[in-house]
């Protein structure tokens, strides 16, 4: 008898069912008979359903291409390119409160010919040029940057100079606090793969120095006020122009977007034009286009 209890088990364990029966507790605490193979496939359905399957947008991995050209605005002209306003992605209707960006008008051009063209020309900077992989809902960044160390607050403080015989004093201002900024080149994005075309949300920004301005600050002792018989300690501290652009763009696999539209201008009256030129394409596990 015990030999064959032995082997009923075993039989069972391999999902051989046996005329035998057992109760089986729903989540709705109602007791049903049924048979042990029916149970196993009971339990093994409710397991199944506890665990997340990995869906085929989250496996997605995109590669992101991304150039920033600084061109001649009589280049940009003369290649018969314009610029578009285009309501944000998903918006249905254009309202106040949405902001419209600044998109290129291809005409039917092919751009990644209108890219070419524009690189050759000898008054384009290529500021940057560089790609990313991520996977579909995860964010994307690239940066080209100088680090500068910037002080935030100041303090002042009076030491004695001597000189031969004779002593003077001095007020000398010193850094109480440091903060880094990033200068130069960011991007940075999120793609979502939505089967053919790829959503894109990302922030491009190009900063740089572009002077110098001095601050005054004033003498003060140790109880905070002011000590008048001291003039005021200049210090200076580097002047930043940003140009940013934040976008949500929805495009097919492999396409390009060209954005920007931020023109400054020189002494001599030169236009330049601040393009951030996007790629968005699916690639494999290796990287490798599919």
């Amino acid at each position: 008898m015990k030999t064959m209890i032995w082997l009923s088990a075993l039989v069972c364990m391999a999902g051989v069912a046996f005329a035998s029966e057992v109760k089986d507790v729903s989540p709705e605490g109602v007791v049903h008979h049924t048979s042990l193979r029916d149970a196993y496939n009971a339990r093994k359905m409710r397991k199944e359903e506890v665990v997340p399957k990995k869906t085929e947008v989250a496996s997605e991995k995109i590669e992101i291409e991304v150039k920033f050209l600084e061109v001649d605005q009589s280049d940009f002209d003369e290649l018969g390119l314009s610029w578009i306003l285009s309501p944000p992605v998903g918006a249905k209707s254009q309202t106040p409160s949405q902001t419209l960006q600044l998109q290129v008008d291809l005409a039917g051009k092919n751009a990644a010919d209108i890219v070419r063209e524009l690189i050759t020309r000898k008054n384009t900077d290529v500021l940057m040029a560089a790609k990313v992989v991520t996977r579909s809902g995860q964010r994307g960044v690239v940066k080209n940057v100088s680090e500068y160390n910037l002080p935030t607050s100041y303090t002042t403080e009076i030491i004695a100079i001597t000189n031969g015989t004779t002593v003077t004093q001095k007020a000398v201002c010193i850094e109480s606090s440091l903060v880094m900024r990033e200068v130069g080149n960011t991007f940075e994005a999120t793609p979502t793969w939505e089967g053919g075309m790829i959503s894109l949300e990302y922030t491009a920004a190009n900063v740089w120095e572009c002077g110098w301005q001095k601050i005054p600050i004033p003498v003060t002792g140790d109880d905070g006020k002011q000590i008048e018989e001291f003039d005021d300690v200049e210090i200076e501290q580097p002047l930043f122009a940003v140009r940013r652009v934040s976008a949500n763009r929805r495009i097919p696999d492999g396409g390009t977007v060209i954005d920007g539209g931020m023109t400054t201008e020189d002494g001599d009256g030169k236009k330049r034009t601040l393009l951030f030129i996007i790629t968005a394409t699916r690639v494999d596990k290796d990287g490798r286009e599919e």
